[in-house]
């Protein structure tokens, strides 16, 4: 634990409430980001279904969000649209993503 032998000491109190604070604020930050990201991806998706990268960082962002079946479907959207292999990073998410 951070800070550990000064637990009870005010100074340290503070100083891992600042901590806390700081990690939820960047925490939510990044989770509005890939939100972003998200409507960026689909957008691109949209125009061009055919570019591996979109899906995978698409992917990605859903399972940093916690939300493994949209990224599973993003996976299998992509599978169905590209009929020809993918590439190895996208399958070894894909089965990262089946693991959870």
């Amino acid at each position: 634990m951070y800070l550990g032998k000064e637990e009870g000491e005010a100074w340290a109190l503070s100083a891992r409430e600042r901590l806390r604070s700081k990690f939820l604020r960047t925490a939510e930050a990044l989770g509005h980001h890939w939100q972003q990201a998200i409507g960026c991806y689909e957008r691109a998706l949209d125009i061009g279904d055919l570019a591996e990268d979109f899906y995978f960082h698409l992917m990605q962002c859903h399972h940093w969000l916690g939300r493994r079946a949209e990224a599973i479907q993003v996976y299998l959207r992509c599978k169905r649209m590209l009929q020809l292999s993918h590439s190895n990073r996208t399958e070894a998410l894909y089965q990262a993503l089946r693991q959870v």
